[in-house]
């Protein structure tokens, strides 16, 4: 008995002090320790409701959710012009006195866009549901979908910047609760699953979507400015061939696999892209927490701060990044089951195309904050044509599996390209110690030789699980190290 006391005690003193540890600890740091947390929870149910779907809904009509998905992240880039991500960022900082005023003038733009589109929509249904290849009623609740999306966006990006963390992890928390929950009752109660499933995400997002644009309105009570509309509207143009290119990269596989193989294709392909991009839950996070300290950093001139975190966060993803292929055979069995086992092998390159995505953003980042947009977009809208190309050659012959390579080529060429750049553009500015380019280049060519690697340890399950166990010994045994260099 007096052991198990002492047990209890020392685990109250442990959580005692974790607590004080938070409560002390700078207020930008537990912010951003928040914004993971939140960014987790969001991202993770998605993933992890994903065998409940697959379960529940044959494989061809989870295809048609999966399609709904892809073409929503479509119309998203053409209704808000991505007003929320980098436009949003530089204006937190140009209109740092006026915050409550550009959100609520946004928010208002954002209606206008969508009312816009919607009426776009009307004159010119027939085409659009042939393009979709889905129901009129879809496409509509679509941009419906998006309006709410991007208002909800729009309220949580400002919550970082004002580092209110408490309330954006009460909305993440209540907003996964409704999408998981309402998505499983519609789905079990409705025959026609895949639009139960649809309408389910739609009111979600609609029920948090629409209260915190009422938000966004009422604090800061401008409805129509010309010059916050003038800004946004300007630097999200100029910012359209870059994320719609980047959109079609990530997404055009899945329209191209829709076309010549077929629904049950595409669902088989997305599960693979689910798996492969899993490790987005963690880069999404670090890259939204990284965000308003490297401005604060870069502006300030920190190079050496900047470069040790860069280079800190690119080798954390790619060990992450292993992990996931490593472990690829069971989570594909707990995620689809035996109907997707033909996804393994396209989860390798999928994986490798999210570590280029993360190495590219430190140097997106630095042709923001310059304003330096045009380059950016050439090399997206090459890369798009390539990738269009290539899948259109390869996806007959060989199947949903060649997409995955087709867009791992195209963002390596895409990151290439820009990482030349933004090095030349350091150098303009005498900003040249910004990145450590012997790192990142070593970097991307390990993740590189990852691909064929692990497929070869696909094929033998002990010889699998030996390397795991080697480098688990190696990482356990390097575990101090890695942790210095961590925190320093």
């Amino acid at each position: 008995m007096p052991c198990y006391c002492r047990s209890g005690t020392e685990g109250k003193n442990l959580l005692g002090k974790l607590v004080r540890y938070f409560k002390n600890i700078d207020i930008t740091v537990k912010a951003s320790l928040c914004f993971i947390v939140c960014n987790i929870v969001q991202r993770g149910i998605t993933v992890i409701t994903t065998p409940v779907f697959t379960r529940l809904m044959p494989p061809d009509e989870y295809g048609i959710v999966t399609l709904y998905q892809t073409w929503l992240n479509v119309v998203l880039v053409l209704v808000t012009l991505q007003i929320c991500y980098a436009p949003f960022n530089n204006a937190m900082v140009r209109f740092r006195k006026s915050r409550d005023e550009y959100v609520s003038s946004v928010q208002t733009l954002f209606l206008f866009l969508s009312l816009f589109w919607f009426l776009v929509f009307l004159l010119l249904r027939d085409y659009a549901t042939v393009l979709f290849s889905l129901p009129d009623t879809v496409i509509l609740l679509m941009i419906l979908h998006v309006f709410f999306y991007a208002s909800m966006t729009l309220w949580i990006v400002y919550q970082r910047f004002e580092y209110h963390y408490m309330k954006l992890l009460a909305v993440t928390v209540i907003y996964a609760f409704l999408n998981t929950v309402l998505g499983v009752f519609l789905v079990l109660r409705c025959e026609n699953k895949w639009f139960a499933r649809i309408l389910s995400l739609v009111i979600s997002q609609g029920v948090c979507g629409l209260a915190l644009c009422l938000c966004n309105i009422c604090k800061g009570k401008t409805f129509c400015s010309s010059r916050y509309w003038g800004y946004s509207l300007r630097f999200g143009a100029a910012l359209i061939p870059n994320s719609f290119c980047s959109l079609m990269l990530g997404q055009a596989d899945r329209i191209v696999i829709q076309r010549i193989c077929g629904n049950t294709a595409v669902a088989v392909y997305s599960i693979a892209y689910s798996i492969g991009t899993a490790v987005n839950i963690i880069k999404d996070a670090l890259t939204h927490a990284f965000l308003p300290w490297f401005y604060t950093k870069f502006d300030e001139g920190s190079e050496r701060e900047i470069r040790h975190r860069v280079s800190m966060l690119v080798y954390i993803m790619f060990i992450l990044i292993a992990v996931v292929l490593l472990f690829a055979p069971e989570i594909l069995m707990l995620m689809g089951g035996r109907e997707y086992r033909d996804a393994l092998w396209a989860i390798p390159p999928v994986a490798a195309t999210v570590f280029f995505v993360f190495v590219s953003s430190p140097i997106l980042n630095v042709q923001y904050y310059y304003h330096k947009l045009a380059f950016g977009s050439v090399c997206s809208a090459i890369s798009v044509f390539l990738n269009l190309g290539l899948n259109i050659l390869f996806v007959p012959k060989y199947g949903f599996v060649a997409a995955g390579y087709t867009s791992l080529a195209a963002y390596m060429l895409v990151t290439a390209a820009e990482y030349l750049y933004t090095v030349r553009l350091l150098s303009v500015y005498g900003r040249r110690g910004v990145l450590d380019h012997t790192k990142m280049i070593l970097s991307c060519l390990g993740m590189v030789c990852c691909v064929p690697a692990v497929q070869l340890l696909y094929r033998s399950f002990c010889v699998r699980y030996a390397v795991i166990i080697l480098l688990g010994v190696l990482l356990c045994f390097q575990r101090k190290k890695l942790l210095k260099y961590i925190v320093m």
